[in-house]
């Protein structure tokens, strides 16, 4: 998965199912797993749920920060959004160009991602936590689940988004309809 602002490539994102992060309470007992059926019973306790939006995120714990799980890896985000879900102006399934394949081996389908757009408070939101961060991590939060956690190369400053990566078009419409700022 990445995270683009027009044409430049302003981050990575650890390439795993969109399923394999667990958010739980930062002081909580970490989960023995994540996505087996053991976690039913390990369900992040209700203050842990993030609304919808983008968040800072820390490799430290620290001023109530949410854990996040991927794998053995411990992140910890902000609780205050950079972005709340209101400072998403408008959001769009886009399907990205396929590479070409190597001779003798079928074409993979074309990526399916989802473009943001800012509104003008959320773009100098952004734009002034990017240029803050270049280097940390952003998530990006649809009802509560961490989509994507891209790390800031460069600010981003025209306020436009695409993430991209495994994403089914069935996935990307849904989390496109959570990302967008319901009017």
């Amino acid at each position: 998965m990445r995270v683009a602002s027009s044409a430049r490539t302003i981050g990575l994102i650890l390439v795993v199912a969109v399923s394999a992060f667990a958010v739980v309470p930062a002081r909580a007992a970490e989960p023995a797993s994540v996505g087996g059926a053991a976690d039913a019973a390990q369900a992040p306790a209700p203050e842990a749920k993030l609304a919808t939006g983008l968040y800072l995120v820390s490799p430290e714990d620290g001023a109530g920060r949410i854990q996040v799980l991927l794998g053995e890896q411990k992140y910890f985000i902000d609780p205050k959004p950079v972005v709340e879900k209101k400072g998403i102006e408008s959001t769009k399934v886009e399907h990205e160009a396929p590479i070409p394949a190597a001779p003798g081996k079928p074409a993979a389908p074309p990526a399916v991602g989802i473009r943001l757009n800012l509104t003008a408070a959320g773009k100098a939101a952004l734009a002034d936590a990017t240029t803050k961060n270049v280097g940390m991590r952003v998530a990006i939060v649809a009802d509560g689940e961490v989509v994507a956690m891209p790390v800031i190369r460069e600010p981003v400053t025209d306020g436009m988004l695409v993430i991209s990566g495994s994403f089914t078009e069935e996935r990307a419409k849904q989390l496109a309809a959570a990302l967008a700022a319901k009017k």
